[in-house]
C-alpha cells in the first residue's frame, strides 16, 4: 500500500499526517533526538520510498492535510 505522510517538528512537537488525516501530536523531551529523518534502510522502516520532499517553511495543519490527502 502506498501512503502520503508528512512531517512536522517544531522544535519541541512532532505531528505526523498519514493520508490525509492528522495523527497525535507527541512531545519530544530529548534534546536533539529530531535532528535527522531515516528513509527505507532506518530504524523500523517497512516500505521503499518513492518521493521524498523537504519544505523549509512551516505547513498549516490544512496544508499538510491537503498535501498528504491521495
Amino acid at each position: 500500500d502506498t501512503a502520503k505522510i508528512a512531517i512536522r517538528y517544531d522544535g519541541s512537537n512532532v505531528v505526523a499526517f498519514v493520508n490525509g488525516v492528522k495523527q497525535t501530536t507527541k512531545t519530544d523531551n530529548a534534546s536533539g533526538v529530531k535532528n535527522s529523518i531515516r528513509v527505507n534502510h532506518g530504524e523500523k522502516s517497512s516500505h521503499a520510498t518513492k518521493q521524498l520532499l523537504f519544505i523549509p517553511t512551516a505547513l498549516t495543519d490544512q496544508e499538510a492535510i491537503d498535501l498528504t490527502t491521495i
